[in-house]
């Protein structure tokens, strides 16, 4: 049961990052910022804005540099990028960035399919990028992949995950977040593992990182949120997943984050405080649509917010009493005897 004192909770969208790299068609610099803006002015104050990968590999990010010399940066705000290894470290370096996400995966499958390396290389990998950049002044978020399990090598005992986070923490990360890669978990699950990394980690940022791949993507955060953590992953129209060159691979669905304007709606409803506008959000997500040129996953989006639909319904019950009439109590006499 959600503890009533849950007063405000923090959002992180990545659907300028995550919600493009499975596009096949590069998004233009300027339609980035336009989205980017769109989800400032909706009061979004954490945004991953790009990914420091190789253009050869994912060539929606080729204009990493360009889009954060362009990008306003208010104070308050805080921008992120993925950061995959040391050249990308470098890039990232040259801008305005804020923080990094160090991408590795929980296991060696997941590890050689999404990075090309074993967990071991990923692991010294990532412990010179860590040191690097923490000595650049970026905050840095160790992003672990295919935690509640793995399409690959399947169940994931929690102990070896937490073996990985015990090294990233010694390695120097200021975060730990956890990601349902493929939508492999459950609240029970997700309650009982987050538990267990808040006693582990005491004073480490946590965050959640939830696909809905399954559907149970916004019940796992209210789990989460049981558990203790009020840090949470998500993208606008529900976008993102793995890049377009290796989705369809070895995993099936729709492969998505968790949608942004859906999680701030039922938050909202819930008391819980994000600090966002849910109507502006609503129109970065439309915008986000005639970006892509298609219709997106989400839901409200498309139904309204619950609140500004009360009473919307006045109109239809006007036009059913003329049409049809309608009995109370009053009406109808009791024949019997």
């Amino acid at each position: 049961m959600l503890d009533s004192k849950i007063g405000r909770v923090t959002i992180r969208d990545m659907g300028p990052r995550e919600g493009l790299q499975s596009e096949a068609v590069v998004v233009p610099t300027e339609k980035k910022l336009e989205l980017i803006r769109a989800l400032l002015k909706a009061g979004v104050k954490h945004i991953q804005v790009t990914s420091f990968v190789s253009p050869k590999v994912v060539k929606q990010f080729a204009d990493s540099e360009a889009l954060m010399e362009k990008l306003e940066h208010p104070e308050d705000v805080f921008y992120w990028a993925t950061v995959p290894n040391e050249r990308g470290l470098e890039r990232a370096v040259s801008t305005h960035i804020n923080g990094i996400s160090v991408p590795i995966s929980a296991t060696n499958g997941h590890n050689i399919v999404n990075m090309q390396r074993t967990t071991a290389k990923a692991m010294r990998d990532s412990e010179v990028v860590i040191r690097k950049a923490k000595a650049a002044g970026l905050h840095v978020n160790a992003s672990l992949s295919a935690v509640y399990g793995c399409p690959i090598e399947g169940y994931v005992p929690p102990e070896s995950v937490i073996d990985i986070c015990k090294k990233l923490q010694w390695m120097g990360v200021d975060a730990l977040s956890f990601g349902d890669t493929t939508g492999m978990a459950n609240p029970r699950q997700v309650k009982r593992f987050l538990a267990r990394i808040i006693d582990e980690f005491p004073g480490m940022e946590i965050i959640t990182h939830f696909h809905d791949v399954r559907g149970a993507g916004l019940a796992n955060v209210l789990a989460a949120i049981d558990a203790g953590v009020l840090i949470h992953d998500c993208a606008l129209c529900g976008m993102g997943g793995q890049p377009s060159t290796t989705r369809k691979l070895y995993t099936y669905g729709r492969l998505g984050n968790i949608c942004t304007e859906d999680l701030v709606g039922m938050l909202e409803e819930m008391d819980i405080r994000t600090g966002i506008n849910l109507e502006r959000l609503i129109k970065a997500a439309k915008l986000f649509e005639s970006i892509l040129g298609r219709e997106l996953p989400g839901f409200i989006s498309k139904s309204g917010p619950v609140k500004a639909l009360w009473g919307g319904g006045k109109e239809y019950l006007d036009y059913f009493v003329a049409t049809y009439g309608y009995k109370d109590v009053d009406d109808t006499k009791d024949n019997a005897g």
